[in-house]
């Protein structure tokens, strides 16, 4: 599964190189570049990788919550 999601993340990165040349994409790329976007994302949830961990509270978020709770 590791070589697939380099694979199709290769070939992804190709399309976006594409993309920047040609200033744009046509509807049959568009198509082709989501459905390998939709399955490396797949791809990356069996494997089990998480996204960032939840960012901590700021100071002023945390004071904010805990006024309104009081």
């Amino acid at each position: 599964m590791i070589e697939q999601a380099a694979q199709i993340r290769l070939r992804l990165a190709g399309m976006d190189r594409k993309f920047m040349e040609a200033g744009g994409m046509v509807e049959h790329d568009s198509r082709v570049y989501l459905a390998w976007s939709n399955s490396l994302s797949r791809l990356m949830r069996q494997l089990g990788t998480q996204g960032p961990p939840p960012r901590a509270p700021t100071l002023t978020n945390y004071l904010a919550e805990k006024s309104q709770a009081a």
